[in-house]
């Protein structure tokens, strides 16, 4: 069975551009919904900020190991 790595490539990146927007979306629902407690909000913020970069800079090494040149 051939496989199209290009293409399974591109669904890994764009389901952890899925999963970047989706922290974006929380960490945005968090600063304009406050619950109880104005630190365990910021906490949550923070922690949606860590997780959005940890993903986008985990998509930029997939994005060079599968997409960059290969010298031959």
């Amino acid at each position: 069975m051939a496989v199209d790595v290009k293409e399974v490539s591109r669904d890994v990146v764009a389901g952890l551009s899925l999963l970047i927007t989706q922290a974006m979306v929380m960490k945005t629902y968090h600063s304009w919904n406050p619950s109880h407690s104005a630190d365990e909000d910021e906490a949550k913020m923070k922690r949606y900020g860590e997780r959005m970069q940890q993903l986008r800079d985990l998509r930029n090494q997939f994005e060079d190991i599968m997409f960059g040149e290969i010298d031959d």
